[in-house]
């Protein structure tokens, strides 16, 4: 009984090392401002509800509106060895809020990239790219013969994505429009970003938790076997 009562105490203590591994990095839904030290904006101010709530439902959003042709949000450097995800709401493009906010891209380059970097920005990893839903990737590729990169995803309206991350001692993220036609059109905004890290177990700690799991059905067993002969 001691050691079934022990074995049972070392996994829970396990599962709940485990489970506590996961922390947010970030959380932000923009409410109290721009945080400067995690968020680099190129092209972009903090802009919400106050001015237009039909457009900015969700509140406060980063919005991406400037004139100079490159248009881009960056993440500070996080340290994600234990994997991790990044979820964030994105909206480019829309008949269904303000048309003036959210002139949808309709030129070739102008979608939104995701990538991350493991090399303070050296080099870029693409993991998804978003565009309007009435400007396909096929219709890219029929008129301008221009891959996007991964599937184009159709964010008409403010849309949720999560993604899992890279494994690695410092990762920075990017959503990233290479170009745009001026301060009229191709907009885009995001809002509530989380990146969490160490959601998943070490795989040792797997190890350790399923070897206490075939200790407590011997022990279980045991007692079973125990009773079955006094019986």
């Amino acid at each position: 009984m001691k050691r079934f009562l022990a074995t049972v105490a070392a996994i829970s203590l396990l599962t709940s090392a485990g489970a506590a591994a996961a922390t947010d990095l970030i959380h932000d839904d923009f409410e109290s401002g721009l945080n400067g030290s995690v968020f680099t904006l190129a092209d972009g101010v903090l802009f919400g509800a106050g001015a237009d709530p039909v457009s900015f439902p969700t509140g406060n959003a980063l919005y991406m509106n400037g004139d100079s042709g490159y248009r881009d949000i960056v993440t500070a450097d996080f340290d994600l060895s234990g994997g991790g995800s990044l979820s964030f709401d994105i909206i480019q493009g829309s008949y269904d809020r303000n048309y003036n906010y959210f002139e949808g891209a309709d030129d070739p380059g102008e979608a939104v990239y995701l990538r991350y970097s493991t090399d303070a920005g050296l080099n870029w990893i693409d993991m998804d790219s978003f565009g309007p839903g009435y400007v396909t990737r096929d219709y890219y590729l029929a008129n301008f013969q221009e891959p996007l990169n991964g599937v184009n995803h159709a964010i008409d309206d403010w849309t949720h994505f999560s993604y899992s991350t890279a494994s690695a001692s410092s990762v920075r993220f990017q959503l990233v429009q290479f170009s745009d036609s001026g301060d009229c059109c191709d907009h885009w905004a995001v809002d509530n970003v989380v990146l969490t890290s160490g959601a998943v177990p070490e795989p040792a700690s797997w190890a350790l938790m399923i070897a206490g799991f075939g200790g407590v059905g011997a022990v279980m067993r045991r007692r079973r076997e125990m009773t079955a002969v006094v019986a």
